[in-house]
């Protein structure tokens, strides 16, 4: 398992790497089981509108629907294809669009112009 994924906060995008951001995406059907403990949940305060892409996501889904261990279930499970809309819904109103995907920012680095990291 890739050090990032065990310890995200050790994604540091420190030179000669240009990574300005990193991000936490929420997955259904694992997010929601963490804990309600600090530091388990996962707390969106990233947005972004998916509104127009949201009927491609679903149709992307059905690539997983026929594998030997298919990861499309039926509704009301998260991975279904209603849930998968219904949830983007959902963010979409939290965040005053029609549909959204949350994420969770980690690290962000603003660079001043020319692209160098500040001294």
């Amino acid at each position: 398992m890739p050090l990032s994924k065990r310890r995200p906060w050790l994604a540091a995008p420190w030179p000669p790497a240009r990574v300005e951001r990193v991000l936490c995406y929420e997955t259904a059907s694992s997010t929601e089981w963490a804990p309600p403990f600090p530091g388990s949940s996962f707390t969106p305060n990233v947005y972004v509108d998916i509104e127009d892409v949201l009927d491609q996501k679903i149709e992307a889904m059905t690539a997983y629907a026929h594998t030997h261990v298919s990861e499309v279930k039926p509704y009301p499970h998260p991975r279904s294809y209603e849930a998968i809309a219904v949830h983007a819904h959902s963010r979409g109103v939290a965040a005053g669009m029609k549909a959204a995907e949350a994420f969770a920012l980690v690290r962000e680095r603003i660079m001043k112009q020319g692209g160098e990291p500040w001294a």
